[in-house]
Formats: structure tokens, sequence, C-alpha cells
């Protein structure tokens, strides 16, 4: 419990400092978007001000990711209250307007919150958390000349995605590299993967497969192999891996892990000896 509270307490910090930066980034800018919306954080009184600095937020409130939700929200609503406590933004609240992007299974639903969030003027949008929702929804936000700040999308092929695009976390091949050296520097000699097929899961896959293998580790199983994100049922991914017959394993994948290490389990797997990437650290303290 207290190490999950410090990871929501540190959730929490970073995306309350994300929105205040952008806010006074933008702010001292003399950037504003007219908009007489009444969403959170405003008010809705016929005589209130005009609000020139409406907040988009892009959260994934349900699907593989929902409970990032929850803090991300909690901070955003948190840092609104600070800055609107403070005098707002160029003397006025500022606004928020909130949509459900689900998650990269769900890319009707990725297109229609960033269409809902652009429909009220935004003037800077946090989100979504995901490198594929990021994929899906940046060219609609950074072709209006929109800001948009993502804080868990780690895809590298985003490094210069656009001049409008910003995150608050490292591409995957900082974190792939670091993993897979850890991973030969701890002897690893056989490395079995179970890594779901999206950009953020095979993009970090390839990252820490080449460097484990250029430190001297061998790939045993998941180097190609993939699952899908909707997958329920991991027998037949278990009973492969335990057949590879791996020192360790590496799981690459978001809420899909809880029944993966049940199937590993039934397998035979040892579950004593796997990794976790950063994706996973904080479903993996609520299992």
């Amino acid at each position: 419990m207290k190490k999950n509270m410090k990871s929501m307490r540190k959730i929490g910090i970073t995306a309350t400092a994300m929105v205040a930066a952008a806010v006074m980034a933008l702010a001292g800018c003399g950037s504003s978007s007219f908009s007489s919306s009444s969403s959170s954080g405003s008010d809705s009184t016929s005589g209130a001000k005009t609000t020139k600095f409406v907040l988009g937020g892009l959260w994934p409130e349900t699907g593989s990711l929902a409970y990032l939700a929850p803090p991300e929200l909690a901070a955003e609503k948190l840092a609104v209250k600070d800055i609107n406590d403070a005098g707002g933004v160029l003397g006025n609240k500022i606004t928020t307007v909130d949509a459900d992007t689900s998650d990269a299974d769900h890319a009707d639903q990725n297109t229609s919150a960033a269409q809902s969030v652009l429909s009220k003027n935004p003037s800077f949008i946090i989100g979504p958390a995901s490198s594929s929702v990021v994929k899906n929804t940046y060219k609609s936000i950074t072709s209006q000349n929109i800001p948009m700040l993502s804080m868990g999308a780690t895809s590298a092929s985003f490094s210069g995605l656009s001049d409008y695009f910003f995150r608050t976390v490292a591409p995957d091949t900082v974190q792939g590299a670091v993993m897979g050296n850890l991973i030969a520097q701890d002897g690893v000699q056989k490395l079995a993967i179970a890594v779901f097929n999206d950009e953020y899961g095979t993009g970090l896959r390839d990252t820490i497969a080449k460097t484990a293998s250029e430190a001297g580790v061998n790939i045993v199983y998941g180097e190609k192999d993939t699952f899908d994100p909707t997958e329920t049922n991991f027998s037949s991914i278990a009973t492969a891996i335990k057949a590879s017959n791996p020192d360790a394993t590496l799981v690459i994948a978001f809420d899909q892990t809880k029944p993966l290490l049940k199937a590993f389990a039934s397998a035979g797997v040892d579950t004593k000896k796997l990794y976790f990437v950063a994706g996973l650290s904080n479903r993996f303290e609520r299992m």
C-alpha cells in the first residue's frame, strides 16, 4: 500500500508540474483561446469573464490503461485549482475539457475523443498516455498548431514528430538500452520475451532484444513473436516460453500481465526470474 501511494503521489506531482509548465509557458507567450465553455474549473454564471485558456485532457478512462486515469485526472484537477487560486492565466480562470481515449484497440474512440476536445478550442492538450493512441490522434491536434504533451508516449519514432508535440518521458531507445544491459549484467544467458503487438510493446522489445543480444544474451522466444492486446488466454504462449527453457522472462504488456503471469505459473515457467518495464510498474503494484 505504501509503495502504491508513493507511486500515486509521484504521478500526481509529475502531472501537476506538466499542467503548470504548459500554462506558464503559453501564458508567457500571450497565447489565448477564446471560449465561453463552462466545463470544470470555470465560472458558469452568466456574468463570468470570457475564458482565455482552455486546457484539454485526453485520458485512458477505459481500456487496458484505465488504471492510469484516476491519478492523472486528480493531478489535473489539483494543478488547475492551484493555478486558478493564484490568479489564473492572464487574469482569467482556466477551464478544462476532458475526454476518454480508451486504448489503441479502440481507434474510433481515440479519434472521437480528440475531436471532442478540439471542438472546445483548447489552448493546450495533455495526453494521450499511450504511444499508439498518440499515433492515432496527434495529426488532428498538431495540424491546428495546438501544443500537446504526452506523459507516456515512449515510441522512438516520435522524436522530432512535430514542433507542437512534447513529452515528459524518455523514448524507448533509452529504457530499452538500460533494460537490455541490466539483463546481460545479471548473467542471463537465455531470455524469453512476452510482448503485446502494440507500438509501445514492439518498439521497446526491439531495443531490448538488440542491446541484450549484442551483450551475449540469446533470445530464445519473443524476438518476433507477439500476442494480440485483446488476448485473454495465454496458455499456449506460456507453454511455448516454458519449452524454450529460458533463464529469465521479460514481460512487456499492460493489463494483460495478470492473466499472463497466472498462465506462466500453470505452465511451470519460473516466475522468480521475471523482468518488467515502466508501462507495467503502476499496474503491477496494484495486483
